[in-house]
């Protein structure tokens, strides 16, 4: 398998652990501004077993931090134009784009961004259309029961035949832990099915999203243990998937590096 892993937090001692990981794979840093994120960029540079570095944009926690149609149309606007731009002058750009509503950061948005949800969509469609040829882009988009051409509508999913993206979808078990036993259990079938029909709908374009390592921005998420990583990994492998991407760098240890290894 090949694996994306991301540095949501990416401190001095996160950014530390790449030392723990020696064999290829790509890393994906969050950060506010591209200009921050080419700082971060230069810093890891210099470990040759990186084959690729992702720039994953983030909005103010005011603003809705993920990226969708319910952040702040001023914040989508900022972190777009700033690609543009950079794009337009010539320079290369891994992006990947996290088409998360902002539920769980900032309710308040579903009511103050209404009116500006449709353009925002129509905002967000029309730049990775159009960008599209100019940089690499993957879409980390979360599973749900709605159907995925009614999310497509409304900017939350992204079809690589369009797109020209990878479509990960971040399926971290460990999420169900917050309902307990049987949301852990429900979680682990709802993973099993993503990885199985997504992996067959889009192949080599299919990245199985695989969590969490760490605590998020939440602040309160359930970790995966040891055991549930290698059975996440053994399950995708099983269903055909090629490509994880691991949510994050800062929980990484020895341990960790090890299970990823035996699935390169």
């Amino acid at each position: 398998m090949q694996f994306k892993i991301y540095s949501e937090f990416p401190t001095e001692k996160n950014l530390a652990k790449i030392k723990l990981i020696d064999f290829e794979f790509e890393l994906i840093i969050a950060a506010p501004s591209l200009k921050k994120f080419r700082e971060y960029e230069k810093k890891v540079k210099k470990y040759k077993n990186i084959k690729a570095v992702g720039y994953w944009p983030t909005l103010k926690k005011e603003e809705g931090y993920w990226i969708s149609p319910w952040g702040k149309r001023s914040g989508l606007k900022r972190i777009i134009n700033e690609i543009e731009e950079d794009l337009d002058k010539g320079n290369k750009l891994f992006l990947k784009w996290d088409a998360e509503a902002p539920w769980f950061m900032k309710k308040s948005l579903y009511i103050t961004e209404v009116f500006s949800f449709f353009s925002n969509v129509v905002l967000i469609k029309k730049f990775l259309r159009e960008y599209k040829s100019k940089m690499r882009i993957i879409t980390a988009e979360k599973p749900n029961i709605l159907p995925e051409w009614f999310n497509g509508i409304f900017g939350m999913a992204f079809h690589p035949e369009k797109y020209g993206n990878e479509k990960v979808k971040m399926m971290y078990t460990s999420l169900g832990k917050y309902a307990g036993g049987l949301g852990a259990w429900v979680f682990k079938k709802w993973y099993e099915r993503v990885t199985k029909k997504w992996g067959k709908r889009h192949k080599d374009n299919f990245v199985i999203g695989i969590g969490c390592t760490a605590i998020g921005i939440l602040g309160d998420e359930p970790l995966i243990t040891k055991e549930e990583f290698k059975r996440d990994l053994e399950t995708a492998k099983k269903n055909g998937v090629k490509k994880a991407a691991i949510f994050r760098l800062g929980g990484l240890d020895k341990e960790f590096v090890d299970i990823l290894k035996s699935y390169l």
